[in-house]
């Protein structure tokens, strides 16, 4: 996985929590690519490089290098290039054999081994982002092709058109140039036919709903044309079945190009993470220091920054990403990220760290919290400070209405930085100091009550919290 994929897998991470908050049953279907001419490549590669791949597990642990040493190959040599589409035939033809026989080929279980290490490495990298997916691959769908297309002609909603290369299928709409080719001239089929057997599955099969299609922005106009489809060929119902297509922009440098690595190449997801826990431990190894000369003790232990800097490295990247509107491209930037102060991941843990603080100072931990909060003392809502705090807990729900209607996390980001705000400036104002005031109990209670829409909004955009930072 590269960085090119990290909208995509934290944006539907995200909406997935949203949605399952109010309620509704989830399906997080991961649409892999595992399909396509592209393995004829990387099987040919793999069995030239590790011709004894069936009984000793190549190795493989760089699969981008692995992809790109085998697409250097097949711009670079022509009978490598003839060899691997003659593997995609053999891969097509195997794989619809082991699916009626039983009996399988060479290819087929280069292509199975292929995808399973990829799997591995996805795995490790949505394990380290607190992300869910199943994976539903492209060829999930291969079997239900054919009769797709069949049933598209049946219905009039595709029509054959001959050219000099042969007799393609294709779906002309109402309203737009570019049809949907769901057969190629070739016989083949591509993306538009496996988009139509999946939303024919979804509606039909698994009876959903709310079918949500998280994809880059440029794919906007070919998800029209599969709804509009779609819906002709009455496999929607657009009164029981709603659908929607979120698109995002890219990710760009701070130099204000694509993001890449300083080779040029497309950066890998997991060298971008390893680097985001690297920087977050620095962060906090700098804060954490005592002053020169000073005998007192750093606040957190070596276990506690080696616990921290994950949650805040790789919180930093989600939270960068999800208060952005989906369809701004955005700036990449790991300094502004893992800033203590301004709209970051890290500014609002910082605000619910601090919260934690007062409470431990005031000896309010554990039971004698729970007692607090059981005893029915009411928040503490009398000079303005604690009013403005209360009536912006009040508008958790607007927000929280505001992302459920039209699928955008960056309200409660705006939402949580605004709470953190204010939290950070009543905790920090003389005026309104908590510990030994009259009101201690009470001025307790509401910031427990901010802490928890902290905790709350943060896990709906995929942020942990620390307890002390």
């Amino acid at each position: 996985m590269h960085v090119g994929h990290l909208r995509s897998t934290i944006i539907g991470e995200s909406v997935a929590r949203f949605l399952e908050f109010a309620g509704h049953n989830v399906e997080r279907v991961n649409h892999v690519g595992d399909w396509g001419t592209q393995f004829g490549m990387l099987i040919t590669h793999l069995m030239d490089t590790f011709p004894d791949f069936l009984n000793n597990r190549p190795p493989i642990a760089d699969l981008q290098k692995f992809y790109k040493e085998s697409k250097n190959r097949f711009d670079d040599e022509p009978e490598f290039a003839t060899r691997a589409h003659q593997a995609v035939v053999r891969l097509q033809s195997g794989a619809e054999k082991e699916r009626l026989s039983g009996e399988s080929c060479p290819e087929v279980q280069g292509w199975k081994l292929l995808c399973d290490i990829s799997r591995c490495e996805f795995q490790k990298i949505y394990d380290r982002l607190n992300v869910t997916v199943d994976e539903i691959g492209e060829s999930f769908y291969n079997p239900m092709l054919p009769k797709t297309v069949e049933d598209l002609l049946g219905l009039g909603v595709a029509e054959e058109e001959t050219t000099d290369r042969g007799t393609c299928v294709l779906c002309k709409l109402d309203g737009y140039k570019q049809p949907l080719i769901v057969r190629k001239s070739d016989g083949g089929y591509g993306y538009d036919s496996t988009d139509m057997a999946a939303i024919r599955y979804r509606a039909n099969e698994t009876k959903a709903d709310w079918i949500i299609y998280v994809t880059d922005s440029g794919q906007g106009s070919h998800f029209e044309l599969i709804f509009q489809a779609a819906k002709k060929a009455q496999w929607v119902d657009s009164n029981k079945v709603r659908l929607d297509h979120i698109g995002f922009g890219v990710v760009l440098s701070p130099e204000g190009g694509k993001f890449k690595s300083r080779s040029g190449d497309t950066v890998r997801l997991v060298d971008l993470l390893d680097e985001a826990k690297a920087r977050a431990k620095a962060v906090i190894s700098e804060k954490n220091a005592p002053a020169e000369g000073s005998e007192v003790a750093p606040l957190l232990s070596p276990a506690d920054v080696e616990a921290a800097c994950p949650i805040m490295g790789y919180g930093a990247v989600k939270y960068a990403d999800l208060r952005n509107k989906f369809d701004n491209d955005y700036t990449f930037d790991f300094d502004r990220m893992l800033d203590f102060t301004g709209n970051t991941a890290v500014y609002l843990m910082y605000a619910y760290a601090r919260i934690q603080s007062i409470f431990a100072k005031a000896n309010c931990t554990g039971q004698a919290r729970e007692a607090l909060l059981q005893s029915g003392t009411p928040p503490a809502i009398e000079m303005p400070e604690e009013w403005e705090l209360a009536v912006h807990l009040l508008h958790c729900g607007d927000v929280f209405d505001l992302v459920y209607a039209d699928l955008h996390p960056h309200h409660m980001c705006t939402y949580l930085y605004e709470l953190a705000e204010r939290v950070n400036q009543f905790c920090g104002s003389k005026k309104c100091r908590v510990l030994g005031s009259d009101s201690q109990q009470r001025k307790l209670v509401l910031l427990h009550m901010c802490s928890q829409s902290l905790q709350i909004g943060m896990k709906l955009v995929g942020l942990e919290t620390v307890e002390r930072l």
